[in-house]
């Protein structure tokens, strides 16, 4: 898939030096390319090279459009991503404000388009470990999302799953499961038992009773949904291994160390560096459970991926010692 955003960009920024030479400055066709070249690089992890294209893009929008256009909204979020991924929060959290602002201004509450920058703060909070600030601004998009949408929607359910998600990581198990539970039940509803949508918001709700040092008895089922599942990504076949490690973990921390050890051996293309820090810091504890050596090891590994917040190094630590 890299090569693939590589590729994109090369043909990209072909396109670019034409247009730019032979178009206006600021020419919508321009601002077009110079925009999916910024989705190109930070699909590559190249922010700080794709957000002055947006800021570009942005003034030509300003200057065609006015200050109050709809057209600046996507541009001002993608912008706030950029920033966001490059841990600017502050400064994303300023875009997004932007975009809020021209959003309350064109449409009219409650509207899709309002409840959607909404959760995108909610998401700046959830990355920078804002918990509780996050959930309450998701719980403002899920009220917006409900008035426009109902109660039983799948943009709803995933509204309630990134609620309970944020109880998870606030290690509040029992709290997850109120927002989990229904989440769940809702997308196997609306999606199917086997949607990647609905394994998802499952894979959460067995993290929240594994927390509570449960093992229900759909686990197993759970995981074996996971193998012949479609439209999978390899991190979420990650995310499930992490959990049938951690099942096995309950009576036996060093098979479930051995599983571990193999599943880092070689990790996908995708996979996020936490959730990869998460399995380091499960492996040190199990190591440490079962006498193993490479304990303390597998624990600085773990650190050395987690985000660079206090909370989020305190997470990490402390699964690496509960386990």
């Amino acid at each position: 898939m890299q090569r693939k955003y590589s590729e994109a960009e090369y043909f990209l920024r072909d396109a670019l030096r034409i247009f730019t030479a032979n178009l206006a400055m600021g020419h919508a066709w321009t601002d077009r390319v110079r925009t999916n070249l910024a989705a190109s690089l930070n699909n590559q992890g190249r922010h700080s090279e794709a957000f002055p294209l947006l800021e570009t893009v942005l003034k030509g929008q300003i200057r065609r459009q006015g200050e109050n256009h709809p057209e600046l909204i996507p541009t001002l979020t993608n912008a706030a991503d950029s920033l966001r991924d490059a841990g600017r929060f502050d400064d994303a959290r300023h875009y997004l404000g932007r975009a809020l602002a021209v959003a309350e201004t064109v449409y009219t509450p409650p509207h899709p388009e309002i409840a959607r920058v909404q959760v995108k703060l909610a998401g700046i909070s959830y990355v920078a470990w804002e918990l509780d600030q996050a959930i309450a601004e998701y719980e403002t998009g899920l009220e917006m999302y409900r008035a426009v949408y109902g109660q039983e929607h799948r943009t709803v359910a995933t509204q309630m799953q990134r609620i309970g998600r944020c109880h998870l990581r606030a290690r509040r198990p029992d709290a997850a499961l109120l927002w989990l539970d229904p989440a769940a039940a809702m997308l196997e509803r609306l999606l199917g038992a086997d949607h990647y949508a609905t394994l998802s918001a499952e894979r959460d709700r067995l993290s929240a009773h594994l927390d509570l040092g449960r093992v229900p008895d759909w686990t197993q089922p759970l995981l074996v949904r996971h193998e012949s599942a479609p439209r999978l990504l390899p991190r979420d076949r990650f995310r499930a291994d992490i959990l049938a490690a951690r099942v096995v973990a309950v009576d036996n921390p060093g098979t479930a160390a051995a599983e571990l050890e193999s599943l880092l051996a070689t990790v996908p293309t995708g996979v996020a560096p936490f959730d990869e820090a998460i399995a380091w810091a499960y492996l040190a504890g199990y190591r440490e459970r079962a006498s193993l050596s490479g304990a303390a090891a597998a624990a600085t590994t773990a650190l050395a991926l987690a985000p660079d917040t206090p909370p989020a190094r305190a997470y990490i630590t402390e699964q690496a010692k509960n386990q």
